[in-house]
């Protein structure tokens, strides 16, 4: 007895939400195999080709194999989003499972990525982390821990470290140009040879800090906190600068730079010591 329209509707109907359940429980890879598979079953049996010539929908099965591909494409930029998520969370586990470790690669990786990315990086606590020549480029690290952590010869150009504390970070021949550093905390930080062109210096605690070789040129200092500064031998320093800092008297000079800012000698320092001592 031949089917009515009516009983082959229902029948399909009930065979696409058995598809469909199934379906939505494989990977988004095998879903594409599965219907490549499916659809050659019904092209080389003979039970298929009946079935085929039954429900009257050859063509379209040839259709959805020459696309296949096409599907595949589709659905691998469809969850791309999701993707993404996943990767970013992956990355936050490595950071996470990293803190307390000075060494690891695998955070620095991390790190990187997700600054690639655009992610912020606000609040990152990572003390003591070796995270020497990272490529941390316009980063937004706004208030984040990086005490005494290594970072030697990094990339921080305009980055974002408002407020952060950097306080004996290791900060040798770090590319900080442009970089906002208003209100961070680098006493006892070790700049030696930094490039700190235009940067962001305002209100900044540098007490302590080393800040010898460093390219200053149109650094902000308005505020800045130079108590016990090591500034010898430090290029593109004006007396300007130094004057709009707190505590400039009490920094470290050479003695040139000291009779342009009016300053007698510090018979504290001895001058064998001007260019060697810390």
């Amino acid at each position: 007895m031949e089917e009515s329209p009516e009983q082959k509707y229902l029948w399909l109907k009930r065979s696409q939400s058995w598809v469909l359940y199934w379906l939505n429980r494989l990977p988004t890879a095998l879903e594409v195999l599965f219907l490549v598979a499916i659809i050659r079953l019904l092209e080389n049996t003979p039970v298929g080709r009946t079935f085929i010539t039954w429900l009257g929908i050859q063509s379209f099965l040839e259709i959805i194999e020459s696309v296949s591909i096409l599907v595949a494409v589709f659905i691998y930029f469809k969850e791309g989003p999701e993707r993404q998520k996943r990767s970013r969370y992956e990355a936050w586990k490595v950071i996470d499972a990293a803190h307390g470790r000075r060494n690891s690669y695998a955070r620095i990786q991390a790190l990187q990525d997700l600054n690639e990315e655009g992610i912020s990086l606000r609040g990152l606590d990572a003390p003591k982390a070796d995270l020497r020549e990272i490529n941390l480029r316009k980063a937004m690290l706004l208030n984040a821990n990086l005490q005494k952590a290594d970072l030697l010869e990094a990339n921080l150009q305009k980055a974002d470290l408002r407020a952060a504390n950097l306080c004996r970070a290791n900060l040798q021949r770090a590319n900080l140009q442009k970089a906002d550093l208003r209100a961070a905390n680098l006493v006892e930080a070790n700049l030696l040879g930094a490039d700190l062109e235009n940067v962001n210096l305002k209100a900044a605690d540098l007490k302590d800090a080393k800040l010898r070789a460093a390219n200053l040129k149109g650094a902000n200092l308005l505020g800045a906190n130079l108590q016990g500064t090591d500034l010898r031998i430090a290029e593109h320093l004006t007396p300007e600068q130094v004057k709009a800092a707190r505590h400039w008297t009490e920094a470290l000079y050479d003695p040139e730079f000291m009779n342009q800012l009016g300053l007698e000698p510090r018979p504290d320092v001895p001058p064998t010591e001007l260019f060697f001592n810390g």
